[in-house]
């Protein structure tokens, strides 16, 4: 089902340690759960999804690159259960990716959409999987600074960043 590699036993361990992750956090007061943003980049943005999706205590996800274990051949209820609890997310996603295609995240936006869920996105040109890794290039940098912005303008907006 999923474009990325990793045992199903592999994707169950990342989501725990995820999962721990988060009650970490909240446990020794470095996040509350009114501010708890997770950013999942690939693969780990999938692994954002399911943990942002079970546990009300995550505030936002920020996508970058990655995609939803749902797809258009799943049943409206397994979508359902995959988006029914997710709080807000931004997607941020290169049109040139080939490892997670675009139209895999114009899926995720008409998903989430259809169900109410808050989602913005950023859509940069000329830009293939992991660009933000880039640094030798220079329309790599520019998205990236540009991304950067789109992150801080989200999260200023529902109050998760001061001084963006």
């Amino acid at each position: 089902k999923s474009v990325f590699s990793g045992s199903a036993e592999d994707y169950k361990q990342w989501k725990l340690n995820a999962k721990n992750a988060v009650n970490f956090l909240i446990q020794k007061n470095y996040a509350t759960a009114d501010s708890l943003v997770i950013f999942g980049f690939s693969r780990g943005a999938s692994i954002a999804f399911a943990v942002g999706n079970a546990d009300q205590r995550v505030a936002a996800i920020v996508s970058y690159y990655g995609d939803m274990d749902v797809t258009e051949t799943d049943s409206a209820e397994t979508v359902d259960l995959a988006v029914k609890n997710l709080p807000p997310v931004l997607l941020i996603q290169g049109k040139e990716d080939r490892i997670v295609p675009i139209k895999r995240t114009h899926f995720m936006v008409g998903e989430l959409k259809k169900r109410n869920k808050e989602v913005k996105t950023l859509f940069l040109d000329k830009m293939k999987h992991a660009f933000i890794l880039d640094n030798s290039d220079e329309h790599c940098k520019e998205a990236t600074a540009q991304s950067v912005k789109v992150v801080k303008d989200f999260l200023a907006g529902h109050s998760l960043v001061q001084n963006p």
